[in-house]
């Protein structure tokens, strides 16, 4: 595995700011749709301990609070504040030596973790004279609807990370829209 795409330096190179852009399709019509345009930050912090599934107090090697704001535009033209929070760990893994990547909810008007939203599993394409593609998804259900992240981060010859894209997808009764995000420096 090249510097880049293991999951620790590929954690590391998410700190700072990104400017967002996020297209929002909903089918259902009483749901919104619409364009998103803001900044996402990572910022690192001291890790704080979570239940695993085992109900086991585990404690991240690395955290960093994802924190993005903005304005959505509705269709409409009116524009509509928002933001969201999300921590996101970097923990030891028994599938990797190199770690695992955990996306986990913050609780409700704070910057504390809460729930898991899941954890991205990474894959990665390379070419000998080219950038590398890292993919990675990630995927739960929450009651009836079931929530699927596809994360792909694109490199630089000095596999610097140059733009990433999530593509998250929410299907069942409640919802079904696709919401595709890129991400630059900012």
């Amino acid at each position: 595995m090249s510097r880049v795409t293991s999951p620790k330096v590929l954690f590391d190179s998410l700190a700072g700011t990104w400017t967002l852009s996020r297209d929002l399709e909903s089918a259902n019509v009483n749901e919104p749709n619409g364009k998103c345009l803001g900044t996402a930050t990572f910022t690192s912090r001291q890790s704080s301990p979570v239940l695993d599934a085992n109900g086991k107090l585990q404690v991240a090697e690395a955290e960093m609070l994802y924190h993005e704001q903005g304005e959505f535009q509705l269709p409409s033209m009116i524009k509509v504040p928002f933001s969201k929070k999300y921590v996101w760990k970097l923990s030891k893994s028994e599938d990797s030596k190199d770690g695992k990547i955990s996306v986990w909810f913050t609780k409700p008007g704070s910057e504390a973790t809460d729930y898991l939203f899941h954890d991205i599993h990474i894959s990665v394409t390379e070419g000998t004279n080219e950038p590398s593609l890292i993919q990675g998804s990630g995927g739960h259900l929450c009651v009836d609807d079931f929530y699927s992240t596809a994360y792909e981060f694109s490199t630089d010859l000095d596999e610097r990370i140059q733009s990433w894209k999530t593509v998250h997808e929410v299907r069942g009764p409640k919802k079904d829209q696709v919401l595709t995000t890129n991400f630059s420096r900012g």
